[in-house]
């Protein structure tokens, strides 16, 4: 016996949802992205003041985005 197989077809719903869903993830990985740029100005000026306690900080804030950044990227399917 053969089975015959047929294309899903998704419901307007679920296609706006996916859209919703992949716009609402592009917009926070430009926000991040934002973020992930000002600190790293941060960074250059902290260092030009010679503020190595700023620095460092800003660079382990730095660090937590991009693992942020680099998590987000690896769970889209």
């Amino acid at each position: 016996m053969e089975t015959k197989h047929v294309a899903r077809r998704h419901s307007i719903g679920s296609l706006q949802r996916r859209r919703k869903c992949k716009l609402k993830r592009k917009n926070s990985e430009k926000k991040l992205s934002r973020s992930i740029e000002k600190i790293r100005a941060q960074i250059v000026k902290a260092r030009a003041e010679k503020d190595s306690a700023k620095d460092a900080f800003l660079t382990q804030k730095l660090r937590d985005l991009m693992a942020k950044q680099n998590t987000a990227k690896t769970q889209v399917v």
